[in-house]
């Protein structure tokens, strides 16, 4: 059924609301800023350690959406990135 439609029907309405909440009005989440810093910190320490390869032969097609998506699931293999030993910073 085409949203259109469904928004004229109070039943189907009840259904797509709690999806689409996060996406209108003028407050924010809470931990909304937590949960970016997080999602953040746990990019940047993958980056740091592991460095990730498409297989051969692998093509990455992104879908655009609402975020970028691959069409098909992809493949890769991930490799221990060497990193020298940790020295303090000079000034």
């Amino acid at each position: 059924m085409p949203l259109r439609s469904a928004l004229g029907r109070r039943d189907n309405l009840i259904l797509i609301l709690p999806t689409l909440d996060d996406f209108y009005g003028g407050r924010r989440c809470l931990g909304e800023s937590f949960a970016e810093l997080e999602c953040l910190l746990i990019v940047a320490t993958l980056a740091s350690k592991v460095r990730l390869r498409l297989v051969d032969g692998q093509i990455f097609l992104p879908d655009p959406l609402m975020t970028l998506k691959p069409t098909v699931s992809v493949q890769m293999t991930v490799e221990s990135v060497d990193t020298p030993e940790r020295r303090p910073a000079t000034v």
